[in-house]
């Protein structure tokens, strides 16, 4: 299996973010966030450097790709209900579990702005018993 790098899950989100444009050519993207890590609990051996890049629209599609808790790459597509600093992300994502596509819920909080950067907390539900829940760190720009 190859090695994750940035550089890997930068092209892979860019390619998602590609192919949504083209279908929705007329919206405009909101924001451009980067996955920074996680903390996972029950701790186990899972990874918690997570680097990845993803992108929302106007429109509330969200795509992106990080390296995941499996030391693998993920690859997601979804929709984001936003509602102020409250925001849930509903989709589809891959990378785990012998690479099967998943369903994907994710609800996250705006934690505050340094800079031109939001970040926000993301909560991540466990989803099998050798699966743990983990909190997430997000930088947006």
């Amino acid at each position: 299996m190859p090695r994750f790098t940035l550089v890997r899950a930068i092209a892979l989100a860019s390619a998602v973010a590609g192919a949504c444009t083209a279908i929705h050519a007329d919206t405009a993207v909101k924001a451009v966030g980067i996955h920074l890590g996680s903390h996972h609990f029950p701790a186990r051996d899972f990874n918690n450097f997570n680097p990845g890049a993803y992108v929302r629209w106007s429109n509330g599609i969200t795509a992106g790709a990080y390296y995941n808790s499996e030391r693998r790459t993920s690859v997601y597509a979804g929709y984001t209900y936003d509602w102020g600093p409250v925001a849930v992300t509903v989709g589809a994502i891959t990378g785990y579990k012998n690479d099967k596509e998943m369903p994907m819920v994710v609800p996250s909080i705006r934690l505050g702005v340094i800079g031109q950067t939001t970040f926000s907390l993301a909560y991540v539900p466990r989803t099998g018993r050798n699966s743990a829940h983990a909190v997430h760190l997000m930088g947006e720009f």
